[in-house]
């Protein structure tokens, strides 16, 4: 179905249930095509006990984000509306790219997120992200 190699090699598939914040029954699902996985660090902590350490978090924990159970609620611009939204995978690539959004903006100015992602060198496996039918 890939219109290009690159798709070939590099185009998943990601389920996507979504309802507003104020109304958890209505339901919309999506299917979405994607080249690129995009994964969310966690907060950095407030309070540093020191300040030479930088947070660790490994790759497996912020994957949880596409188990289908873990909420992800947005704000749309303006602060009038969210929107709650759940991510599961269909399909996995041959080949996965990871995203890693580091810089997030508040009122001020953008900040970055040093927090170390820890990976598995082998054997990453991903079959438990894939939704069941």
């Amino acid at each position: 179905d890939g219109s290009s190699m690159i798709h070939d090699v590099f185009q998943g598939e990601v389920q996507v249930k979504m309802c507003p914040a104020t109304d958890e029954a209505r339901i919309v699902e999506s299917k979405e095509k994607t080249i690129l996985m995009t994964l969310e660090l966690p907060d950095e902590p407030l309070f540093k006990d020191n300040l030479d350490f930088i947070p660790q978090v490994p790759l497996f924990n912020l994957l949880e984000k596409f188990n289908g159970e873990k909420v992800f609620e947005t704000i749309a611009k303006g602060g009038e509306s969210r929107e709650i939204r759940r991510y599961c995978l269909r399909r996995i690539p041959p080949y996965v790219i990871f995203v890693v959004k580091r810089f997030r903006n508040n009122n001020f100015f953008i900040e970055k997120n040093p927090t170390i992602v820890t990976f598995p060198l082998k054997g990453l496996d991903l079959r438990d992200y894939i939704h069941p039918d």
